[in-house]
């Protein structure tokens, strides 16, 4: 609901593309990954506080996996967001992720 009382929609557009790649000669037990997505409004900017007011989102990440065996995988994870507001500032974040999966 804007400052006059009256609720408005928010138009939100996105897009992601990823790929895959599997390193040969490991059947299929190491891979690498790759994702980029952007979110975006055009009309945002007109309901709300500028510094509160993301107009879009920049995202991608890189991955690698592999199996250690059949049960158990390693991962690792870097992440890249970048939130771009309606009075100019721009927060980015990156982070960094571990992971084990045991599948049973």
């Amino acid at each position: 609901i804007s400052a006059d009382g009256i609720t408005h929609l928010i138009n939100w557009q996105s897009a992601h593309v990823g790929v895959q790649y599997y390193f040969p000669g490991l059947d299929g037990r190491m891979w690498v990954s790759g994702n980029y997505a952007r979110i975006e409004s055009n009309n945002a900017k007109l309901y709300g506080e500028t510094s509160k007011t993301r107009l879009a989102e920049d995202w991608m990440d890189v991955n690698l996996f592999g199996d250690v065996t059949k049960a158990f995988r390693l991962g690792a994870e870097y992440a890249y967001f970048n939130d771009h507001y309606a009075d100019g500032v721009d927060a980015v974040n990156h982070r960094v992720q571990v992971s084990a999966f045991y599948m049973f």
